[in-house]
């Protein structure tokens, strides 16, 4: 019985990556999808990404995580379960709204939802890292990513092109049963076996931060993260500038667009899987950060090539594949380095800050890329971003130097 125990564990870290980014993948591109669908504005469809807002400031409410328990559970399957069943309810009501006729009030149903969302993330971020040795880091950093990347496919990919015959309201309705995946598994997973105790009073607040704060070169590390998820903000799946440059300038078709996302996120998922596998075997992080940085660099000239040469569809399958492939990998690595750095007293708030860090740039290439690209255009704006995502090479070895204790270091 003992040797399967592990097993169950990765399966359950497995599904609840794919738990944590279905409603990412909902209340992000596909909600952008069917406002560009329904021919809002550009900067209509890029204010979606502020509803990503929460994910960055879940630090706030993330000791509420690490504080409070509730449903006779203990403190991570109760968050785990109550946010998946306001989330499900939540994505089934926006299926009931019309983008033309209700687009405020979806914006705002949205970033409550995203709110519950933030909070699920925190849950299942505290139990990966509480329920796993630190010698499986890796392995579990890569499994829950994996997860979150398939929800990301049939999210973005799968269910554009049931969208496309069947609607935008019959697709939310799908993915809020969708949710019922993560709500099973987390009834059913078992609370961490050595857990920390919850911190108490004002110090669930304050004890994370100034515990982080303390570290030495802390504030390198925060640049670090900021830096390295600059070079994929403005060509993932999760940009907020991605889907009005295909669905507007382009004039990809939705349904295309969902097939394209399908096999070459497919293709590219085996293969990032394959890849980042070995390169974490073969190389020390600190290496596998920087090989794979540059790759995310590399991804945004085919963004370029896109905006340079418009409407090609081979070039548009290349360009999904390699972003599906890097972003997978480089998600990977900053996950495993990013595991290793928090106190487990303060699991889910110290993890919430620096994943808080990360989705900075994804949230802010919404507005950012919208106004940079009405003055200067497409080309530019893919030019640009392809400069911006070398800038974290320099402080990489100011990384290298605060983690140099760690052994995959």
């Amino acid at each position: 019985m003992p040797t399967k125990l592990p097993l169950q564990r990765l399966f359950v870290v497995f599904i609840l990556g794919f738990a944590s980014g279905l409603p990412f993948s909902v209340l992000g591109p596909t909600l952008q999808a069917w406002f560009a669908d329904a021919n809002l504005s550009v900067m209509q469809v890029s204010l979606v990404s502020l509803i990503g807002l929460p994910y960055t400031y879940r630090m706030f409410f993330a000791p509420l995580v690490d504080r409070y328990a509730f449903f006779g559970l203990k403190r991570r399957r109760a968050w785990m379960i109550s946010m998946q069943l306001l989330l499900g309810l939540g994505i089934f009501s926006l299926a009931f709204l019309e983008p033309n006729n209700s687009f405020k009030m979806m914006l705002v149903f949205a970033f409550l939802l995203s709110v519950f969302s933030a909070l699920l993330d925190a849950a299942i971020d505290a139990q990966r890292i509480e329920y796993l040795p630190q010698e499986d880091y890796a392995l579990g950093a890569a499994l829950a990513v994996l997860g979150y990347r398939i929800a990301m496919l049939i999210g973005s990919g799968l269910i554009l092109v049931f969208a496309y015959y069947h609607g935008f309201s019959e697709a939310f309705k799908v993915m809020a049963l969708l949710v019922l995946v993560g709500l099973t598994t987390a009834f059913f997973s078992q609370e961490p076996t050595v857990a920390a105790e919850a911190p108490t009073g004002f110090t669930a607040w304050v004890g994370p931060f100034r515990d982080l704060l303390s570290k030495k070169n802390i504030l390198w590390l925060f640049g670090f993260v900021f830096l390295y998820k600059l070079g994929e903000a403005f060509t993932t799946t999760t940009s907020g500038i991605v889907m009005p440059f295909l669905r507007q300038e382009l004039q990809f078709s939705i349904k295309t667009i969902g097939y394209v996302n399908k096999v070459m996120g497919i293709s590219a998922l085996l293969a990032g899987g394959l890849v980042t596998g070995l390169i974490l075997r073969k190389c020390s992080l600190y290496k596998s950060l920087l090989y794979i940085g540059i790759a995310q660099a590399g991804s945004n000239l085919l963004f370029l090539a896109l905006a340079i040469y418009g409407k090609v569809l081979w070039m548009f399958l290349l360009a999904v594949f390699v972003d599906n492939l890097v972003a997978g990998m480089g998600a990977t690595a900053l996950v495993a380095l990013l595991m290793q750095v928090v106190d487990t007293k303060y699991t889910a708030t110290q993890f919430s800050i620096l994943v808080g860090i990360s989705s900075l740039p994804r949230i802010l290439s919404g507005p950012f890329g919208a106004y940079i690209q009405g003055q200067v255009g497409w080309v530019n704006l893919f030019a640009f971003a392809c400069i911006l995502a070398l800038l974290f090479i320099p402080v990489l070895i100011k990384v290298k130097e605060f983690c140099a204790s760690k052994a995959s270091f």
